[in-house]
C-alpha cells in the first residue's frame, strides 16, 4: 500500500524555471514516485539536496622529508579512482571495494544524498539526548525543565508547528529538593526525550530534521531562562541507566504522556547523512554493546553514531568511516625547517640557473662530461622548481595535482639517473681508459646517456601508474594532499628503493675506481690524480650527500634534518660554486664579454674542477693527435 504521491511544489517559484500548475494539474507518472510526475520531482526536492561544491587540500608546506620519509606521507586527503563504483556507491578506500549508500529509513539515495520518500506529512515522531545548562537568574531549575517542552515550541513557531513530548527525561545530579527549593543561578541536566510533531496542513520533514539538529549547539532564551544545549553521548545511555541504579543520588524527572509504539527517528547525523553497512565481521561490539570498534579505521563508535540492523550488520555515516591521522603539532624546529627549505632550494634554482647559462655560454665547457653534468643541472632544476609549485596543490584540481606528482616523481628519478651517468664515466675513464673517442663519438655516446637519462626513470613511474589501477585500494598512483605519492608503500618501493639503488651503484663504482687508483702505478702524475680529485667531488655533491636524507626520513626531525636539507636544498649554489666561482671560469667569462686580455690562453679541453675548487683549462696544440685528457 503506497501513500499518495506528491503533488505540489516545494521550491520556491524564484528559484527553479517550473510552472508550478504543471506538478498540480499534470498527469500521474509511475516511474517519477514518490512524486506525482516530473515536474513534482523537480520543484519538490528540497535545496538541501543539492551536492557540496568539492574541497581541496590546504596548503603543504615543504620540506625534502615528503619526499624522502615514511613518516612524513600524508595519510588522509587524498584523490581517489572511483571509476569502477556504481552510481549510489562509495569507494573503501581501506578495504579496496565498493560500498552501498544507505539512507535512514523513509529515505532513499540521490546524487550521493539523502532524500525523503515522501518529504510532507501531516505528523512525525523523533527521539532526541542532549545535555542542556541552565542559567536561570532566579527561577528554579525544577520549573525551568519542565518548560522544556515550551521552549521547543517557542523555536518552532516559524515553522507552524505542534509539537509535544511523549516521554520526557531530566536528570540533576541534585536533590529533587534542593532544585524546587533553592533557585540555583546555574545547573546542568541530562535530557532524553521523545516528541511528536504535527500539523494541520504539511510538514517540511526536511527543515524540521535540520532545525533539530540545530539545538546540539543552540542557546535560547525563554521566560529570563537561557538554555544552552549541548551534545552529549551519555544522554543516549539514559534508557540503561535508568534500569540500573546510577540515577538514584540525583533528581530524576519524568513525565510520560502515553507509551507509543510509532516509529520515532533519532535525532543525529545518521539522521541526513548517507550510510554504508559494515558486515559483523568487520567491527566488535563492546561488552554492553553501547560502543562498536572498526579496526579498518581504528575509531571507536558511540551509541549515537552508528545503527544495528535486523541482520547483524550496523551502519555508520560514510563520511565517518576514515582513519584519522594524528595531527603533528606545529613545533619551532618544523617552521624553522620550512624556512630553511624555501631559502636553500630558491637559491639553488638561480646557482642552477646561472651554471647552465655559463655552460652554454664557454663553449669549451661542452665536453661529454661537461654536458652530462648539464643534464644533471636541467633535471635538478625541474625537481626543485616542481617540488615548490607541488606544495601550493590547493590551486590544483585533482588531474593537475596527479600530473605534477607524477612529473615530480619522474624528475627526481632523473636526478639520481645523471649522477649513474657521471660514476660510470669515472669507472670507465680510470679502470677501462675507454674515453679514448673523437668528437663524432663522444656526441653517439652523448645521445646515449641522454636515452639513459631520459627512459630508465620512467620503470618506477610507468610500473605506479600501473598498479594504480590493477590493484584494489589507494596506495598506488599519484595525487592526494601533498601532490605526490598517496601512502608509504608506494614512497619505498617507489623513491626510496629506487635512489637508494643508484647511490649504491655510484659507491661501488667510485670504489672501485679508488681502489684502482691506489694499486695503480700509472695513475702517479698530479694531473691523473688532479682528475680523480674532478670526479670525487663531484660524485660527493651529486650522489652520496643524498642518502643523508634517505637515512632522515626514517626519524622524526632533529639536527641531522637541517643538515641534510641544506646540503642538498643548496646543491645548485654548491655547483655555481664549484664549476663557475673560480679564477679560471671568471676570466673566460671576462674574455668572452670584454675581449682576450694580453698574456692569456684559453683554448681546448677542459677539467672543471682543479685541485683548489676552481676550473682548469689545459691547452692542448689545435690539430694535435687526441690524447688521454679527461673532459669534465
Amino acid at each position: 500500500m503506497y501513500e499518495d504521491p506528491v503533488g505540489v511544489c516545494l521550491v520556491d517559484q524564484s528559484l527553479i524555471n517550473i510552472d508550478p500548475v504543471l506538478c498540480e494539474q499534470g498527469d500521474l507518472e509511475l516511474e517519477k514516485y514518490p512524486f506525482k510526475n516530473f515536474y513534482c520531482e523537480v520543484c519538490g526536492t528540497y535545496p538541501g539536496s543539492i551536492n557540496p561544491l568539492p574541497t581541496y587540500p590546504p596548503i603543504q608546506d615543504p620540506t625534502y622529508r615528503q619526499l624522502f620519509s615514511v613518516l612524513d606521507t600524508p595519510t588522509s586527503n587524498f584523490y581517489f579512482n572511483t571509476e569502477n563504483c556504481q552510481e549510489n556507491e562509495v569507494l573503501d578506500v581501506y578495504k579496496g571495494k565498493c560500498r552501498k549508500l544507505y539512507c535512514t529509513k523513509g529515505k532513499f539515495v540521490k546524487n550521493s544524498t539523502c532524500v525523503h520518500f515522501i518529504p510532507f506529512v501531516k505528523s512525525v515522531n523523533y527521539r532526541m539526548a542532549f545535555k542542556v545548562s541552565l542559567v536561570t537568574n532566579g527561577t528554579d531549575a525544577y520549573s525551568a525543565l519542565q518548560n522544556l517542552q515550551m521552549v521547543f515550541q517557542h523555536d518552532f513557531q516559524d515553522l507552524n508547528v505542534y509539537l509535544e513530548f511523549i516521554e520526557f527525561y531530566a536528570f540533576v545530579d541534585q536533590p529533587c529538593s534542593v532544585l524546587q527549593i533553592e533557585p540555583q543561578n546555574k545547573e546542568e541536566a541530562t535530557v532524553y526525550l521523545k516528541l511528536m510533531m504535527r500539523q494541520s496542513s504539511l510538514l517540511n520533514k526536511t527543515a524540521i530534521e535540520e532545525k533539530l539538529l540545530r539545538f546540539k549547539r543552540l542557546t535560547v532564551d525563554y521566560n529570563g531562562v537561557s538554555y544552552t544545549f549541548q551534545e552529549s553521548v551519555n544522554a543516549w545511555y539514559f534508557p540503561v541507566l535508568y534500569l540500573s541504579d546510577e540515577l538514584n543520588e540525583g533528581c530524576l524527572i519524568k513525565e510520560t504522556l502515553y507509551y507509543g509504539t510509532e516509529l520515532f527517528f533519532d535525532v543525529n547525523d545518521l539522521l541526513l547523512c548517507t550510510q554504508i553497512e559494515l558486515e559483523p565481521d568487520e567491527f566488535e561490539f563492546s561488552e554492553d554493546m553501547t560502543r562498536v570498534y572498526i579496526p579498518s579505521v581504528d575509531i571507536y563508535f558511540n551509541i549515537n553514531e552508528f545503527h544495528i540492523t535486523h541482520n547483524g550488520t550496523i551502519r555508520i555515516c560514510s563520511e565517518s568511516y576514515k582513519r584519522i591521522a594524528k595531527p603533528k603539532p606545529a613545533s619551532v624546529m618544523r617552521t624553522i625547517l620550512i624556512v630553511v627549505t624555501y631559502i636553500s632550494t630558491i637559491l639553488s634554482l638561480l646557482g642552477l640557473t646561472l651554471t647552465f647559462l655559463t655552460f652554454c655560454i664557454l663553449p669549451s665547457l661542452r665536453t661529454l662530461p661537461g654536458k652530462n653534468m648539464m643534464c644533471y643541472t636541467l633535471s635538478l632544476f625541474a625537481a626543485q622548481l616542481l617540488f615548490l609549485v607541488r606544495s601550493h596543490s590547493e590551486l590544483l584540481d585533482s588531474s593537475a595535482c596527479a600530473i605534477m606528482g607524477g612529473l615530480t616523481h619522474y624528475f627526481w628519478l632523473t636526478v639520481f639517473t645523471c649522477t649513474n651517468i657521471v660514476s660510470f664515466h669515472m669507472f670507465r675513464l680510470f679502470v677501462f681508459s675507454s674515453l679514448i673517442h673523437d668528437d663524432k663519438n663522444n656526441v653517439c655516446q652523448f645521445l646515449k646517456n641522454v636515452f639513459i637519462a631520459i627512459f630508465t626513470p620512467t620503470v618506477p613511474v610507468v610500473i605506479n601508474i600501473i598498479l594504480s589501477y590493477t590493484v584494489n585500494g589507494t596506495q598506488f598512483g599519484y595525487g592526494g594532499s601533498a601532490c605526490f605519492l598517496p601512502s608509504s608503500i608506494a614512497l619505498l618501493w617507489f623513491v626510496i628503493l629506487p635512489i637508494t639503488l643508484q647511490i649504491l651503484f655510484n659507491l661501488l663504482m667510485f670504489s672501485i675506481t679508488f681502489h684502482y687508483i691506489r694499486k695503480t702505478p700509472k695513475v702517479e702524475s698530479s694531473k691523473d690524480r688532479n682528475e680523480f680529485s674532478i670526479f670525487l667531488k663531484l660524485f660527493l655533491l651529486t650522489g652520496v650527500s643524498w642518502i643523508l636524507l634517505v637515512v632522515d626520513g626514517f626519524f622524526e626531525i632533529s639536527l641531522f634534518t637541517f643538515l641534510a636539507t641544506i646540503i642538498n636544498g643548496s646543491q645548485g649554489v654548491f655547483l655555481f660554486i664549484s664549476y663557475v666561482c673560480n679564477k679560471k671560469v671568471l676570466r673566460a667569462l671576462k674574455q668572452k664579454f670584454v675581449g682576450k686580455s694580453e698574456g692569456t690562453t684559453f683554448t681546448g679541453n677542459t677539467s672543471l674542477i682543479s685541485r683548489s675548487g676552481g676550473a682548469s683549462f689545459n691547452s692542448q696544440q689545435h690539430g694535435s693527435d687526441t690524447t688521454r685528457t679527461s673532459k669534465i
